[in-house]
């Protein structure tokens, strides 16, 4: 499984005893700290033994100190982020300075995953459905269901750490009634020169080095390495 993988990783990286659990830092700014999202997505690392921490940052009130997220983050053996809205995870970041603290602890080698927003997050920027009015963080009420699909994808800039344009759910179509693949090809239209990295569900883009490889857990689980 992909978390295996991640886990696995983070010991080797680590280079701790095994008795040690690997530390992961969950970042759940995007889905503005979902406890159903938490429970959902730290299961399986819970189950494997991880140290887990939910570094809260959505509520402005009840911050932790900048010593504080600071150790947070230099701590980390792993750095997993939620989906949800990319957008306002970029700006809550950069706000706080976390941008640069999570570019930081790459640069020493800490394992960083995620998954939808989690993903393109890492990327020079994705294509993101931040605008799809479920999505955001103050919800407007008694919405049509003919103005709840009025939006559209959008490019949101990342963390710079993978040189290229990350789509997730590239296979999915959304309450929008767009498929990404068809949306993402026309965003890469205009970007001539970039690279696109489409991931579809239950599917992984791992980087390691300059070397790259594809996993999937879904029906037809494969894996594939490049470089």
């Amino acid at each position: 499984a992909i978390r295996d993988y991640i886990v696995k990783q983070a010991r080797q990286q680590s280079k701790k005893d095994e008795s040690v659990p690997p530390k992961l830092l969950y970042l759940g700014t995007p889905d503005f700290e979902s406890q159903d999202g938490f429970d959902l997505q730290m299961k399986g690392f819970v189950n494997v033994g991880c140290d887990i921490e939910h570094l809260k940052l959505t509520q402005l009130e009840s911050l932790p100190s900048k010593t504080e997220l600071q150790a947070s983050i230099e701590a980390a053996d792993i750095i997993a982020v939620s989906g949800g809205n990319t957008l306002f995870a970029m700006s809550r970041w950069r706000r706080l300075g976390i941008d640069i603290l999570l570019r930081k602890a790459w640069e020493r080698g800490t394992i960083m995953c995620g998954g939808s927003a989690g993903a393109i997050c890492w990327f020079d920027g994705g294509h993101s459905d931040s605008l799809d009015p479920a999505s955001v963080l103050n919800k407007k009420p008694n919405l049509s269901d003919r103005e709840k699909a009025a939006w559209n994808y959008v490019r949101i800039a990342g963390l710079g750490i993978v040189p290229a344009l990350c789509c997730p759910h590239h296979d999915q179509i959304q309450s929008n009634g767009v498929r990404r693949s068809a949306d993402f090809d026309q965003m890469m239209l205009r970007n001539p020169g970039e690279i696109g990295i489409c991931i579809d569900n239950n599917a992984a883009f791992v980087v390691e080095g300059d070397k790259w490889r594809t996993l999937s857990t879904g029906p037809w689980e494969h894996a594939q390495q490049g470089g």
